[in-house]
């Protein structure tokens, strides 16, 4: 749990917002959506370095990954 907790720390309160709200695009979710407990946890497992050269950038990366998530394995964003 402390890794986790390290990556979020990492990513931010900016990155985590715009993460978001790219999820809240992509899924056509309600604007006041927040993270739920399950969303965040996902979330730290996400180390920001490692996707720092990825094509759109990490935070696209990341937002796609967390969506296709969200849909999957139930709610990330409630």
């Amino acid at each position: 749990m402390i890794h986790s907790k390290k990556n979020l720390m990492r990513l931010g309160e900016a990155n985590i917002e715009a993460i978001r709200q790219r999820i809240i695009n992509i899924e056509k979710l309600d604007s006041d959506v927040k993270w739920t407990d399950s969303g965040l946890d996902e979330l730290s497992y996400y180390n920001i370095e490692l996707y720092n050269d990825v094509p759109g950038g990490a935070v696209e990366f990341i937002a796609g990954a967390m969506a296709t998530l969200h849909r999957v394995n139930g709610p990330h964003l409630g």
